[in-house]
């Protein structure tokens, strides 16, 4: 069984709030937003989806890890699609 060292992992809170209708640049918008990345905003999901991957990816190689721990408060606010682009978005 291979041990985390939670120390070397950086810690991100997704807050999800609930959305009548989900959009995905929204979604990325406030992932964005939970990395603090400088760009959070966008028209176009696919760019808004490779920054997040590109900040996450910085993030952990500011921590010497090859992770990053997300904790998404109020998950059950997510809709089934939001649910897969959060999967997406490893």
């Amino acid at each position: 069984m291979q041990r985390l060292q939670v120390h070397s992992l950086k810690v991100v809170t997704l807050r999800c709030r609930f959305k009548r209708v989900p959009s995905e640049t929204a979604f990325f918008s406030n992932f964005l937003a939970a990395v603090r990345h400088k760009a959070r905003t966008g028209r176009d999901a696919e760019q808004m989806h490779q920054r997040l991957i590109h900040r996450m990816c910085e993030m952990a190689d500011a921590k010497n890890a090859t992770q990053i721990l997300l904790f998404a408060a109020e998950a059950q606010n997510f809709s089934n699609c939001e649910y897969e682009w959060l999967r997406d978005a490893r």
